[in-house]
Formats: structure tokens, C-alpha cells, sequence
């Protein structure tokens, strides 16, 4: 795909959009987790870092990403409440990808959505 403004031009509407649609997604389950945990959450902050790691991410072929109800309450569940929890579950969902990405790639993806639908209920 050539890298022009005709290209951009093209993406554009639907990369708003879907930026559109993750920032309020998770700026949804910042409220909720902020109502939850009694606390206060820089919403600011929050749409700017998900903003960059979305930029960045797409430099690597990946997709854009937001917060996520159900790991939210996994996190929020299990005990987890600050940034340490947050990061604990980032690496190591990154160190199941890195190195164990052909193992997990053998996994019947039904089968992973099953077991979080289990513990999320």
C-alpha cells in the first residue's frame, strides 16, 4: 500500500472512528473503575497514552487497542489496584506472545475466549 495523502485521505474517516470508539470505550471503564475503587483517574492522561501507544502500535502492523471491561474486572477481582497490577498483566501477556507465541498460536481461540468469559462471570 503506497504511503500517500490519497492513501490518508482514504483512511481517514474510519481511523476516527474507531480512535473515536476505543477513547470512549475507555474512558467509560476509567469512570467505572474510578467509581468502583473510590479514587479519581487523570482522564487526560489516559487519552493521550492511549493515544501514543495506539500510534506507535501501528508502526508494528498491529491494531489499535483501549481498555477492556472484562480485564478490567479480572484486575479489579483479583486484587489489583494500582499501575503495579496494570503493568503485571501487560508483561506478562507480552512475554506469552514473545516467547511462548507459538505455543499460545495453538490454542482454539473459542477455547481462550471460554476462559474469559468464565472468569469474568
Amino acid at each position: 500500500m503506497p504511503f500517500t495523502l490519497e492513501t490518508l485521505l482514504i483512511i481517514l474517516p474510519y481511523s476516527i472512528g474507531v480512535a473515536a470508539v476505543g477513547l470512549l470505550e475507555s474512558l467509560l471503564i476509567a469512570s467505572i473503575v474510578d467509581q468502583m475503587t473510590d479514587s479519581k483517574s487523570d482522564k487526560n492522561r489516559e487519552s493521550v497514552g492511549q493515544s501514543i501507544a495506539n500510534f506507535i502500535t501501528g508502526f508494528f502492523g498491529s491494531m489499535a487497542g483501549c481498555a477492556i471491561i472484562g480485564q478490567s474486572m479480572i484486575n479489579m477481582k483479583s486484587g489489583g489496584k494500582g499501575r503495579l497490577s496494570i503493568f503485571t498483566a501487560g508483561a506478562c501477556l507480552m512475554f506469552l506472545l514473545v516467547m511462548l507465541g507459538e505455543i499460545v498460536g495453538l490454542i482454539p481461540m473459542p477455547a481462550l475466549v471460554a476462559i474469559m468469559v468464565g472468569r469474568v462471570w
